[in-house]
Protein backbone atom coordinates (compact mmCIF):
# COMPACT_ATOMS: atom_id res chain seq x y z
CA UNK A 1 0.00 0.00 0.00
CA UNK A 2 1.62 3.42 -0.78
CA UNK A 3 0.13 5.13 2.46
CA UNK A 4 2.65 2.53 4.62
CA UNK A 5 5.44 3.02 1.54
CA UNK A 6 5.55 6.91 3.03
CA UNK A 7 4.96 5.86 6.97
CA UNK A 8 8.26 4.03 6.46
CA UNK A 9 9.80 6.72 4.45
CA UNK A 10 9.08 8.57 7.58
CA UNK A 11 10.31 6.46 10.43
CA UNK A 12 12.67 4.27 9.75
CA UNK A 13 12.68 2.84 12.74
CA UNK A 14 9.34 1.04 12.21
CA UNK A 15 9.72 -2.52 11.68
CA UNK A 16 7.51 -4.29 8.19
CA UNK A 17 6.01 -6.53 11.33
CA UNK A 18 5.04 -3.42 12.79
CA UNK A 19 3.99 -1.82 9.95
CA UNK A 20 2.23 -4.59 9.03
CA UNK A 21 0.01 -4.57 12.51
CA UNK A 22 -1.06 -0.63 12.35
CA UNK A 23 -4.39 -0.52 12.27
CA UNK A 24 -5.81 1.87 9.69
CA UNK A 25 -8.69 3.88 9.67
CA UNK A 26 -9.88 5.79 6.06
CA UNK A 27 -11.06 9.45 6.86
CA UNK A 28 -11.28 10.49 3.46
CA UNK A 29 -11.40 9.30 0.17
CA UNK A 30 -11.89 10.49 -4.07
CA UNK A 31 -10.89 9.64 -6.99
CA UNK A 32 -8.22 11.97 -6.58
CA UNK A 33 -6.89 11.76 -2.41
CA UNK A 34 -7.44 9.73 0.38
CA UNK A 35 -6.87 10.15 3.58
CA UNK A 36 -5.45 7.55 5.86
CA UNK A 37 -4.94 7.31 9.61
CA UNK A 38 -2.90 3.95 11.43
CA UNK A 39 -2.47 3.33 14.86
CA UNK A 40 -0.75 0.70 16.87
CA UNK A 41 -2.47 -0.71 19.19
CA UNK A 42 -1.04 0.65 22.04
CA UNK A 43 -1.95 4.20 20.58
CA UNK A 44 0.87 5.59 21.50
CA UNK A 45 1.83 7.02 17.90
CA UNK A 46 -0.35 7.78 14.60
CA UNK A 47 0.20 8.37 11.26
CA UNK A 48 -1.64 10.54 9.44
CA UNK A 49 -1.42 9.98 5.28
CA UNK A 50 -2.78 11.55 2.68
CA UNK A 51 -1.94 9.90 -1.22
CA UNK A 52 -3.01 11.78 -4.44
CA UNK A 53 -3.37 10.92 -7.84
CA UNK A 54 -2.26 13.34 -10.32
CA UNK A 55 -3.90 14.41 -13.97
CA UNK A 56 -0.38 15.47 -15.40
CA UNK A 57 0.13 11.29 -14.90
CA UNK A 58 -2.52 10.72 -17.24
CA UNK A 59 -1.05 10.61 -20.73
CA UNK A 60 1.17 7.70 -19.21
CA UNK A 61 -1.55 5.64 -17.91
CA UNK A 62 -4.42 6.69 -20.47
CA UNK A 63 -7.12 6.07 -17.88
CA UNK A 64 -7.02 7.84 -14.29
CA UNK A 65 -8.02 4.25 -12.62
CA UNK A 66 -4.79 3.26 -13.47
CA UNK A 67 -3.05 6.26 -12.85
CA UNK A 68 -0.42 5.59 -9.77
CA UNK A 69 -1.41 7.05 -6.32
CA UNK A 70 1.74 9.03 -4.54
CA UNK A 71 2.39 9.60 -0.85
CA UNK A 72 2.06 13.59 -0.69
CA UNK A 73 1.89 14.41 3.27
CA UNK A 74 2.84 12.00 6.25
CA UNK A 75 1.81 13.56 9.89
CA UNK A 76 3.47 11.51 12.79
CA UNK A 77 1.62 12.00 15.97
CA UNK A 78 3.41 10.82 19.24
CA UNK A 79 0.37 10.55 21.78
CA UNK A 80 2.18 9.11 24.53
CA UNK A 81 2.82 12.49 26.45
CA UNK A 82 0.08 14.19 28.25
CA UNK A 83 -0.65 17.72 28.39
CA UNK A 84 -2.04 19.77 31.51
CA UNK A 85 -2.90 22.73 28.84
CA UNK A 86 -6.14 24.07 28.81
CA UNK A 87 -5.30 26.30 25.83
CA UNK A 88 -7.85 26.12 23.32
CA UNK A 89 -6.60 26.25 19.44
CA UNK A 90 -6.14 29.59 17.75
CA UNK A 91 -9.18 29.91 14.63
Amino acid sequence: MVAQAGISQVDKKLSSSELASLGCRVLEKSEMKAVFLFEPANRKMSYRVTVNRFRIRMPDSQRLTNTVWWSTEVIVTNCSRQTTSRARPVR
